[in-house]
């Protein structure tokens, strides 16, 4: 009688869990529909929770004409999220090499003014190098960018004194794996990031990819498609939101990188944070939420003209919502994000 009350309770106890994640992911579908229905978003999105995919789903088109149905396995272009990747690309060149984070970026890229001798590789992670706005413009190729630099005669502060978030630290970045790698940017990452994360619908490319895998394509309020294109080094992913939970899991797993190298890799210029506990200002990876001297939380967004995504890690209680659109200008992305994120959080709370 005993074994049978205990069975009843244990049933009792799945049953609750089961209808309780099913009204998650329903109230996760409502959020999205309603935003979709309202013509507030167009994309993909997947919500996990104990390393385990609870909601993923496409909306709208892949195209500006609105005759392709998006499907989860297109990719976009996920902004400055990308810049998670040459950050531990850079971590295992440096370990390969017997390199150090405080080597002046002089030691790679010759011929830049001397203040290339006070940029060191950790300023380029933290966007505390000095260098101005990066001198965007259609076509723009790594010649010109290199000219560019060469005419900054000073830089705006001394390096490590204060914060700019500029191109230009991840193009250097992109350069210096070049070099000390002898591979192509490109290259590099799918050897040391893609490929051992099996992340197979993912590429760096700053232009949209021209091979077989499905690709949407960004598109304003009118309909029409994107055309910017350039040719320089630097980081610009290409992925799915499939792909793209392989690369969180791969940071909870500490498969590439360790807590220790997140931590030092990870650490914004400034640690001032806003009413939600994330960092104001960014690193590589994003605003931080820290639980001590431990990275607990991620939050990064990145966009590329109407290309815009983000990537919310929760490490301590293992929630991980990420949502790529490919029509910002008519998306409601961060209230969305939001929305999920509080309902998440007030579930781990036991508020629901």
């Amino acid at each position: 009688m005993k074994f049978k009350k205990i069975n009843i309770l244990i049933i009792g106890l799945v049953s609750l869990s089961i209808f309780k994640s099913y009204a998650v992911n329903e109230s996760i579908d409502g959020i999205v529909s309603e935003a979709f229905n309202n013509g507030q978003f167009n994309g993909s999105i997947l919500v996990a929770k104990d390393n385990s995919v609870i909601y993923r789903k496409a909306f709208g088109y892949a195209n500006g004409s609105k005759t392709e149905k998006l499907t989860l396995q297109h990719r976009f272009n996920i902004g400055s999220i990308s810049k998670e990747f040459p950050a531990v690309a850079l971590d295992i060149l440096l370990k390969d090499h017997d390199l150090l984070i405080e080597q002046p970026i002089s030691d790679f890229i010759k011929n830049l003014p001397a203040w290339s001798d006070s940029i060191q590789l950790k300023h380029l992670l933290n966007y505390s190098s000095g260098l101005p706005d990066f001198p965007w413009s259609v076509g723009v190729t790594n010649d010109d960018a290199i000219q560019s630099l060469k005419k900054i005669a000073k830089l705006q502060y001394s390096p490590g004194q204060a914060y700019n978030y500029s191109y230009y630290n991840n193009f250097l970045l992109a350069l210096v794996i070049e070099k000390v790698s002898k591979k192509s940017f490109d290259e590099y990452l799918y050897e040391t990031v893609f490929s051992p994360v099996k992340m197979t619908h993912t590429e760096n490319s700053l232009n949209i990819p021209q091979n077989s895998l499905p690709t949407a394509k960004a598109f304003d309020s009118a309909g029409k498609e994107d055309d910017y294109p350039v040719a320089i080094s630097g980081p610009s992913v290409y992925t799915t939101v499939d792909d793209l939970f392989k690369w969180v899991l791969s940071i909870e797993n500490n498969q590439l990188i360790d807590l220790i190298t997140l931590k030092s890799m990870a650490k914004p210029f400034s640690l001032e944070t806003n009413s939600h506990g994330f960092t104001l200002q960014q690193s590589a990876f994003g605003s931080l939420k820290y639980r001590g001297e431990e990275v607990a939380a991620i939050f990064h967004d990145g966009s590329h003209i109407n290309f815009h995504s983000v990537l919310y890690f929760d490490k301590v209680n293992k929630k991980v919502v990420l949502i790529m659109s490919n029509n910002k200008s008519d998306s409601k992305i961060f209230s969305i994000s939001n929305e999920i994120i509080l309902l998440l959080n007030n579930e781990v709370d036991g508020k629901s």
